[in-house]
């Protein structure tokens, strides 16, 4: 409705018209007098600091749905009537009234200053009553905070009417520029002119001034302000909490962070250190010597060092899990080691964290799980970096074994014991894996030749010796950690039987770097204790076998070629029999020409011509068994010779007879000559094989020619004359 029209001059307009909501005009001023009443000198009046705290919250409460907008500025007038008299505990209450308007009036600077003088109002009470006010203080410290961040900090004029005024969370849409405007909040509370910095209770403004950031989810702001707070006052028996809280927060910004972000792993390594930090709120150190008669802050202490730091431990080790699994997942190279840098990080902080954990208590119930955890944190670094083709620093992998040998070897406990021995000889067993990259990388220049087989001599099977090599230090450690788990992992406690798997591993070691005093008994004891029962026995046994062969002991070959069968299966009996067979086969050639020489070294007589005649036998028999050998040739001419020398002539052109009938199948010939396309698998030509086999027979027909004729036997010795010129193989 229009204005009212002023009243006549010099005279005020009536109370309740429009004119009056104009402007603020105060009801209740300074030369108000109440009511008179009787009281005895020096006494206030009764009730009436009472009264007008309650006309006060009348106004504060707007009670009065026509009040308008200046109900604020008439509570104040009137709990500043209240507080004529200093009246306990009505005076306090109204000044924590008049205070709590002041905020509401968005007028944060006077609100400040009101609530820390009622601060001080209530210290001195506490010196007298012995009353410390908490609830009144804790209510200032929440206003006092919350007034703090305000951008407007002045706000509005005194007389103006209450009129709801935007603030930074109201006008900015980016909340991180929102948090930037409000660290000013920071600032104001360390300014000694707005907030004492010296009292007991400054510090109490400095966490609500945190807790104010954290409830409107301004994280880095909170951080900020308790970091600020811990340094000031290091000593306060609540910074172990502000300082899990630092971590706490920092954990929620690293979950908001975009995955594989800078910031995100910055968050939370950052999340980590703080934890990490807990560690100087137990033992000898001046926070526990600061707060000794405060139990509770000690004892609280305690539970947040090893809740948060075994916590953050966890929760790394738990993510490079996560990680690793993720690499698993993935077919794409690149892909998959993202992932695993990942995992790297993530174990690298589980490090960090196991080891803080343990060095606050080494002692703890839960220190023997710690220790286990802390050695699956360094090994994984070590393990990971090899899979991505870095190389581990010497002192990543010492601290890996150490850790992984100490859970191992630790009389505290077994529960770890196997998994701790695998991880020493995985350790090893990747320090060689990356040595061997780096020698096929660099060609040579770098790392460690990975050994598969045996070195010889020469390439001649008859004449060449096996090389022993110096096995390298590496190689030996490998060797030691698989011996240390065998000799401590009983076979009931290693349900993958990695023990029997590391047993013949070490026995390769050796065998293939040419130590086959070495191998041999690692190898026998494998064959002693599971011949015919599993693959380690049967490996085991063809490794001797290769052993002896390959020194050309055909005492022990002979002895391993008919001895007891380690095979374990129908397939491995197949597979033996296969390898016996021609062993077997080599033995009985072998021996047959160690007769014949010791025949040519004989001088003449009747023991000569009986091992003339046991060398022809012999050789007939190797010959009857496998006539396509390689020794064939050889011994049919040997075999004929003996027979030769002890006059049986007959059973000479015997012998060049079943040379040529085996040794010289046309089948094989053609075979040799052309390969075979239609065969499964197809076999190639092999001309060089050819050439010498028709040389072979080319020189057993001849022989056989000329032993018809020693035996007078013409019509026969000239039939195998045309034989010989009619076999296009001998054409030239």
């Amino acid at each position: 409705k229009p204005p009212a029209k002023p009243g006549a001059k010099g005279k005020a307009a009536p109370a309740g018209t429009a004119e009056e909501e104009l402007a603020y005009k105060d009801p209740y001023p300074l030369d108000c007098k109440p009511l008179p009443q009787p009281s005895r000198p020096g006494e206030d009046p009764r009730y009436l600091a009472e009264i007008w705290w309650q006309i006060g919250n009348n106004h504060f409460d707007q009670v009065d749905p026509k009040g308008g907008p200046y109900n604020f500025n008439r509570a104040v007038s009137a709990y500043q009537h209240s507080m004529q008299f200093k009246k306990p505990p009505v005076y306090g209450v109204s000044m924590y009234k008049q205070a709590w308007t002041y905020f509401k009036q968005q007028r944060y600077k006077t609100a400040v200053d009101e609530f820390v003088k009622l601060l001080h109002h209530a210290d001195k009470l506490e010196a007298k009553t012995g009353d410390p006010g908490a609830d009144f203080r804790q209510e200032a410290f929440t206003y006092i905070a919350g007034s703090l961040t305000y951008v407007d900090f002045e706000g509005p004029p005194g007389e103006h009417p209450y009129i709801p005024r935007n603030d930074v969370l109201d006008t900015e849409p980016n909340p991180l520029i929102a948090e930037e405007k409000m660290a000013i909040g920071i600032q104001r509370v360390q300014d000694p002119a707005l907030i004492p910095q010296d009292k007991k209770w400054s510090v109490e403004i400095y966490k609500a001034l945190a807790q104010e950031y954290i409830e409107i989810t301004q994280n880095r702001n909170a951080i900020a302000t308790l970091e600020l707070t811990l340094k000031k006052y290091p000593m306060d028996r609540d910074a172990p909490v502000m300082q899990n809280r630092v971590a706490d927060l920092y954990d929620q910004l690293t979950r908001l962070a975009p995955e594989g972000s800078p910031a995100k792993a910055e968050y939370s390594s950052k999340a980590l250190e703080a934890r990490t930090k807990l560690a100087a709120y137990v033992g000898a150190t001046p926070w526990t010597d600061a707060n000794r008669d405060d139990p509770e802050a000690l004892s609280q202490a305690e539970q947040l060092v090893k809740g948060g730091l075994r916590r953050a431990a966890a929760d790394h080790t738990n993510a490079g899990r996560i990680f690793y699994n993720k690499a698993l997942e993935l077919s794409n190279p690149g892909e998959q080691k993202v992932q695993i840098e990942k995992a790297i990080d993530e174990y690298r902080m589980a490090e960090t964290g196991w080891s803080g954990y343990l060095n606050q208590d080494p002692n703890a119930l839960d220190a023997y799980e710690s220790k286990f955890w802390l050695a699956d944190a360094r090994y994984w670094v070590v393990v990971l970096q090899v899979a991505i083709n870095r190389t581990p620093t010497p002192t990543e992998v010492q601290k890996a074994r150490e850790a992984a040998v100490a859970v191992r070897d630790s009389n505290e406990d077994d529960k770890y014991m196997q998994p701790a021995g695998y991880y020493v000889v995985t350790i090893a067993e990747k320090v060689l894996e990356d040595l061997y990259r780096k020698h096929e990388e660099t060609k040579g220049a770098q790392g460690l030749q990975k050994r598969e087989e045996v070195r010889f001599n020469g390439e001649d099977p008859n004449t060449r010796t096996v090389i022993k090599d110096p096995i390298p230090a590496q190689v030996l450690d490998a060797v030691k950690a698989r011996d240390e788990y065998n000799a401590r992992i009983p076979v009931d406690r290693d349900p993958k039987g990695n023990g029997l798997l590391y047993a013949f591993q070490n026995a390769e070691y050796f065998f293939v770097y040419g130590d086959f005093a070495g191998a041999k008994p690692r190898y026998q004891a494998l064959v002693d204790q599971h011949c015919g029962k599993d693959e380690w026995g049967y490996k085991a046994s063809d490794k001797l076998m290769s052993m002896a062969l390959f020194e050309r002991d055909n005492a022990t070959t002979k002895k391993l070629a008919q001895g007891k069968s380690c095979a374990y299966s129908e397939e491995t009996k197949k597979d033996e029999e296969g390898k016996r067979k021609p062993i077997q086969q080599g033995v009985a050639y072998q021996e047959a020409s160690e007769l014949f020489k010791k025949a040519e070294g004989m001088p003449d007589g009747p023991e000569r011509q009986k091992t003339w005649r046991a060398a022809a036998i012999a050789y007939k028999t190797a010959l009857d068994a496998a006539p396509g050998r390689d020794e064939a040739p050889e011994a049919a001419m040997n075999g004929a010779f003996a027979w030769k020398k002890v006059g049986e002539y007959d059973k000479a052109i015997e012998m060049y007879e079943l040379f040529i009938s085996k040794y010289g199948s046309e089948a094989t010939l053609q075979k040799l000559k052309n390969g075979d396309t239609k065969a499964k698998p197809p076999v190639v030509a092999e001309p060089k094989k050819y050439e010498e086999r028709v040389k072979y027979l080319k020189d057993a027909y001849d022989a056989l020619a000329g032993s018809y004729v020693l035996f007078f036997d013409y019509p026969k010795a000239a039939q195998t004359f045309d034989k010989i010129s009619s076999i296009e193989h001998f054409l030239p």
